[in-house]
């Protein structure tokens, strides 16, 4: 699959991380970004603010714990590497920050 330019998929728009204050983030530039709650308890806002954003930014978001049921080929949800949210770009796209 080709990247054409301009192709990105964007999220730092979504929620304010400032100094990574919110979540770290893992994968920008790929066309898998994983996100980690700096503070457990907000995982599911950091998640909900993806979600709604989805269809407008092209990525999914998912949590690790729900994984299993949209995509269960992926071994995801058992894995200790896998961070509690994931985004996955649109086909022929990446997440800014390459």
């Amino acid at each position: 699959m080709e990247v054409k330019p301009g192709q990105v998929a964007t999220y730092k728009h979504i929620i304010s991380n400032t100094n990574k204050s919110m979540y770290i983030e893992q994968g920008t530039g790929s066309p898998i970004l994983q996100v980690s709650p700096k503070q457990k308890d907000d995982t599911k806002k950091i998640f909900e603010a993806f979600k709604a954003a989805e269809k407008d930014n092209h990525f999914k978001a998912y949590l690790k714990s729900e994984v299993h049921t949209v995509k269960p080929y992926w071994h995801y949800s058992n894995c200790r590497r896998i961070m509690p949210i994931f985004l996955v770009s649109e086909e022929g796209y990446v997440f800014e920050g390459y």
